[in-house]
């Protein structure tokens, strides 16, 4: 994870994976980089591009735009089949170049644009720009971490394994595998606000096209959800209100990450007085992502910028006393916090503990001196 100038010239956070290549043995052995799971995402104009959150999307694999919700570089009959061959690599810019593009496939005559498409920094340009949404399918090797204009540095990151109550009412405690970041945000110029650190953390996730989700009789109306053709429905944490569902890492010996799940649920919707137990929908098939999820008590709702909302960013300021030139951010998760973990919960002690430790400099008091304080996010949200 790392700090890195974006195509638009702003510092932000990425995080990339490797793998040890073991091949050459002993100490000689590479890291190779790896790819995370495909994704769609909106395409917001910056610059005279077109720009996708994440970036260095792979090449060898699967690539479309689409305007309109309608693919202009392959069939939208029969998925990531050309539809043309008039595509090149400039080898001096570093740009698929597709001549021959049709912004309304199907129709004739029409295939008189060009597209250029940078993977390296995730964007693309059209010599002549739709007038319509342009969103891309790709699979990105680096994810945006954060997206705004303020520099973004001196990330920390770390994995949490905690367990905590179900969100859905009836059920019972989860692994809420986390991600957490910690990392400073600069300050604006001319601005009050001064530089100061932020968290957020991110869950495998999966957002509900139809928002929330029913409960009846005080039971979540979610009654399957397969991964790996096992059925992990007790193993998920449900937040019915906001149409989420959550995953571990692993369920059933199976990685979840990048799986696709197929999850049968009711709408909360679909409850009316003529269907009292609501309208169960069709399977629904997702891809298991990480995202963002809040961690202060102010829930956020699921982005609609996005076909799956794969574009959400939620970057929480830590609360301290003061933020005065606050940097160079350590911390960790307290291992005291897991000595309850395996235990089971009881009504007086519904929650679990869970205590992060930071570290870090400021000036607030006119020379540069250490700071620590420890925070105890919330689990449960706060309605």
């Amino acid at each position: 994870t790392f700090s890195g100038t974006a195509a638009d010239g702003n510092a932000d956070l990425y995080a990339c994976r490797y793998l040890p290549d073991s091949a050459a043995g002993g100490n000689n052995a590479q890291l190779v980089l790896q790819s995370f799971s495909q994704v769609t995402e909106l395409l917001k104009p910056i610059g005279g591009w077109l720009q996708a959150r994440d970036v260095a999307w792979s090449r060898a694999a699967g690539l479309n735009v689409l305007v309109g919700g309608v693919g202009v570089l392959y069939d939208t009959v029969a998925p990531f089949k050309p539809q043309f061959k008039n595509v090149t690599f400039d080898r001096a810019s570093g740009l698929l170049v597709y001549t021959g593009v049709s912004l309304t496939p199907g129709t004739l005559n029409t295939f008189t644009n060009t597209l250029y498409v940078d993977t390296s920094t995730g964007r693309v340009r059209f010599v002549t720009t739709p007038t319509t949404a342009v969103t891309a399918t790709f699979t990105p090797q680096a994810r945006r971490i954060t997206e705004d204009s303020r520099a973004d540095t001196g990330v920390v990151t770390f994995l949490d394994p905690t367990f905590k109550p179900n969100e859905g009412p009836g059920l019972g405690r989860v692994q809420a595998d986390q991600r957490w970041y910690l990392w400073r945000k600069a300050g604006v110029s001319g601005d009050s606000t001064s530089a100061t650190l932020y968290q957020k953390a991110q869950r495998l996730t999966v957002f509900q096209p139809d928002g929330p989700i029913a409960v009846i009789g005080g039971i979540t109306q979610v009654k399957s959800i397969i991964v790996g053709g096992a059925d992990i429905t007790a193993q998920v944490d449900v937040d019915a209100v906001l149409g989420r569902i959550y995953f571990p890492i692993s369920a059933s010996g199976t990685i979840t990450e990048g799986q696709e799940a197929t999850i049968i649920y009711t709408p909360a919707g679909s409850v009316t007085n003529a269907h009292p137990s609501g309208v169960q929908m069709p399977p629904l098939k997702c891809i298991i992502q990480w995202q963002d999820v809040a961690v202060s008590n102010v829930d956020s709702a699921p982005p609609t910028d996005t076909p799956a909302g794969l574009a959400m960013v939620v970057d929480t300021k830590v609360t301290m006393d003061k933020h005065i030139n606050e940097n160079n951010v350590a911390a960790f998760l307290d291992t005291s916090t897991y000595n309850d973990l395996l235990a089971v919960p009881t009504p007086a002690k519904p929650d679990y503990p869970h205590k992060i430790w930071l570290f870090w400099n400021s000036t607030r008091n006119g020379t540069a001196d250490l700071y620590y304080e420890t925070i105890n996010p919330r689990f449960t949200a706060s309605r």
